[in-house]
Order: structure tokens, then C-alpha cells, then sequence
């Protein structure tokens, strides 16, 4: 589990990435409820094998962060493969993600 800041500087997502592993990155507010909600679980997520967790708390929506990725909403979610590729983002990533949560 990697929590970086993004609400001042913004984060280069493909400078987080491991290789050879998934990834999944997260961008996050503490500020939102459904976030604050869910940040143990990202932890938890975040200690699987062969996964790295990257939050990155934007703060707001109108963060360097938020801008350089367009986001408008939060929690937000990007998905990784083993090569670096992006498979999945957005509401289908958000839907993996909070199944990967529930799954042992």
C-alpha cells in the first residue's frame, strides 16, 4: 500500500507503477465520506501479494492532481497489468476493485 499526496503537486501515475506486478491506482479525498469509508479496505487491499496499491489523495476536484487526470468525481480507480498496461478505469475499475475487496 502506497499512499501519496496529490493535492499540491501533480502525481505522475506511470512514475508509481511497479513492473511485474498489477496496480492499482486509486485517487481518493479524505474530504469524501464514501472515501474516508473505504481507506481501511485500500489498506487491506494494498498487503495482497503480486498487487500494489497506489491512493492518491487529490484533496478536491480542483487539485493539480484532479486536473492533469480530468477526474470529477472520486474514488476513482485505474488498473494496471503485469506490463504496465491500463486493462480497466473508472466505474468497470471501481466495480473490480470493491469486488476485489469482498472476495478472501
Amino acid at each position: 500500500f502506497h499512499a501519496v499526496p496529490g493535492q499540491k503537486k501533480a502525481v505522475d501515475v506511470d512514475g508509481l507503477l511497479v513492473p511485474e506486478r498489477q496496480n492499482i491506482v486509486c485517487f481518493y479525498s479524505m474530504n469524501n465520506s464514501i472515501c474516508r469509508s473505504l481507506y481501511p479496505e485500500f489498506q487491506k487491499l494494498g498487503a495482497k501479494p503480486n498487487l500494489e496499491f497506489h491512493a492518491i489523495d487529490v484533496g478536491t476536484v480542483q487539485s493539480a492532481t484532479s486536473k492533469k487526470y480530468a477526474l470529477t468525481s472520486v474514488p476513482y480507480f485505474k488498473i494496471y497489468n503485469i506490463r504496465g498496461e491500463l486493462v480497466s478505469e473508472g466505474a468497470p475499475a471501481y466495480k473490480q476493485v470493491t469486488g476485489m475487496m469482498q472476495a478472501p
